[in-house]
């Protein structure tokens, strides 16, 4: 609807107002070190009108910049360091410009984009943009390793009730198919100081996707990818009546897909990408208000016939990424009549996998998240609040499907957070935790490897009036999961095969369920408050250490009481 990716399928882009200017490009020899305009506007002038812009560069390294003009919807584009525009060193300027397409093609290419601060409202009968309010800006890096940046801008896109408003921007390093050739793929991408805000009309939708790769058939023979996204608003707001505000980022280091037939490959895919300082809203809706944030490390799928590979299996290497949520609030509130929600996926390594083989070979991924907040609230709505983590995955497998995620000691931490859905008597806030596979038990064709684990969380609030439940679970490996000073409403863990050490401290929950499984297990609790808890040591010599806690503890299987 909103025009989100669907990470089971294949790889989509946003809806477009229009097709592309690609039909003017065909044919073209482009000239080394040249990047070109279409359509162009009167250089070192206010501009022509040019409400969508297409930037075409060549096999070269290009640097270009695109910046604030000197009027208010005026943007310039320009090259540096020896980058030519349209075969010439001066300015081209444009106004109007609601829709922005860059393509860099081939070469280790930089663009600038900075200081732009554009608003749109929705166009006139026979307009391009007509019922709409848009703004929408794509930029692929092309083959190579690139370096894209924006920074200091704001889009406003300003609807009435009668229309709607839209911003989009999607920023990726490479796009490889089976055409394109190899790519190294070693890139960053940089977005801070930045707001972008679709504001009214019968739906309202701000989304923002960043891809380190995006690969279907083609090759990336390293990937190992800079993703940064500091100090920046993303809002949708003031839907009209029975309307949606839509709010969305979603964020992969490394999107790898395999069609029938297709062989897709990304070298390493070890990726580093830190969300900072940031606020996504949807809010003030008189429908709906919705916020969906999926960060991934690396995504892997592949259809009946198709191989899509990230690394290397048999060697356990690639697909060691690093996730950091810092100081980042997200919410959906005030909708009226409808619902308000909220969900948070974190993924280190996940195979969606449809058929045919999907492998990631290492996995050993390090996430944290950090004074983060969570929330869906209103009075007069359904309120729910989702947060999802999975270190390694494999979310679809049958026996006609062969999936692996090799070693994942991933080290996972959770620090000053809250997440929360308020406002009424029905509210719902869940969190679920897997730090390996979610599905792998019983699945003789899918294959997660044993992981060590270390998993931390401190400080940490879960609540809702209805039910909000924590549920964490680290399968296989010799795990350490520590909880600390922390509030939950219901507690659910499992520590899987290994032995493992649970230590739960200072803490508060209601019902509580903790199964350490098959190992030599260590259960320690002290300072606890709790309604009812069971705990079961499983199979094995397992060790209780409980005292100083308040509440009813059932426990069974432990050989060894401290």
């Amino acid at each position: 609807m909103f025009g989100l990716r669907n990470t089971s399928k294949r790889n989509r882009r946003l809806p477009r107002s229009r097709d592309r200017f690609v039909e003017l490009l065909e044919g073209r020899t482009l000239l080394s070190g040249n990047v070109i305009t279409t359509p162009t506007g009167t250089p070192n002038s206010p501009g022509q009108p040019a409400p969508m812009l297409n930037i075409q560069g060549d096999a070269l390294g290009n640097e270009i910049m695109i910046r604030k003009g000197g009027t208010p919807d005026e943007i310039i584009v320009n090259g540096l360091n020896g980058t030519l525009v349209n075969g010439s060193t001066q300015e081209w300027h444009f106004s109007g410009v609601r829709q922005l397409d860059a393509f860099m093609d081939s070469g280790d290419d930089v663009v600038k984009l900075t200081d732009l601060k554009l608003s749109a409202r929705p166009g006139p009968v026979g307009d391009p943009f007509e019922g709409v309010a848009l703004f929408d800006v794509e930029i692929d890096g092309g083959i190579g390793d690139d370096r894209l940046t924006v920074t200091n801008t704001t889009f406003n896109a300003k609807a009435d009730p009668s229309s709607n408003s839209q911003v989009g921007m999607i920023l990726s390093g490479d796009v490889t198919t089976s055409s394109t050739g190899s790519s190294t793929g070693n890139d960053w991408i940089d977005v801070s100081n930045t707001t972008l805000i679709a504001d009214g009309g019968q739906v309202s939708a701000g989304i923002l996707q960043i891809f380190g790769e995006q690969n279907a058939g083609g090759t990336v023979t390293s990937g190992n990818d800079h993703i940064n996204l500091s100090n920046t608003v993303l809002r949708a707001s003031n839907s009209s009546f029975g309307g949606t505000a839509f709010a969305a980022i979603q964020i992969y280091g490394d999107f790898n897909t395999a069609g029938s037939g297709q062989t897709s490959v990304i070298g390493q895919g070890n990726d580093w990408i830190d969300v900072n300082g940031t606020s996504i809203i949807a809010d003030s809706a008189q429908g709906s208000a919705i916020v969906v944030v999926e960060v991934y490390g690396d995504s892997n799928s592949s259809d009946p016939g198709g191989t899509a590979t990230i690394g290397n299996f048999a060697a356990r290497t690639g697909g060691n990424d690093t996730i950091s949520l810092t100081n980042t609030t997200i919410s959906a509130r005030a909708a009226n009549f409808s619902n308000n929600s909220v969900a948070v996926d974190i993924r280190g390594d996940q195979n969606f996998s449809n058929g045919g083989v999907a492998d990631v070979g290492g996995g050993n991924d390090n996430i944290s998240v950090k004074n983060f907040a969570a929330g869906a609230t209103g009075f007069n709505s359904t309120n729910e609040t989702d947060l999802r983590i999975f270190a390694d995955g494999d979310l679809i497998a049958s026996p006609s499907v062969t999936s692996r995620i090799g070693v994942g000691n991933d080290v996972i931490s959770l620090t000053n957070d809250d997440v929360f859905a308020a406002g009424n008597a029905g509210n719902v806030a869940n969190v679920t935790f897997y730090s390996d596979d979610r599905t792998q038990s019983g699945e003789t064709a899918s294959t997660v490897v044993q992981g060590d684990d270390n998993v931390q969380i401190s400080n940490f609030r879960l609540q809702a009036s209805a039910s909000a439940t924590l549920q964490l679970q680290t399968q296989k490996g010799k795990d350490v999961v520590d909880i600390f000073n922390s509030r939950v409403g219901n507690l659910v863990v499992s520590t899987g095969g290994g032995d493992d050490d649970l230590e739960i401290l200072n803490s508060n929950w209601g019902n509580g369920n903790l199964a350490l499984d098959d190992g030599n297990d260590l259960l320690k609790m002290n300072g606890d408050s709790f309604t009812l808890t069971t705990a079961d040591g499983g199979p094995g010599i397992d060790t209780l250490d409980a005292h100083n806690n308040s509440g009813v503890l059932l426990t069974s299987g432990f050989e060894i009481v401290k």
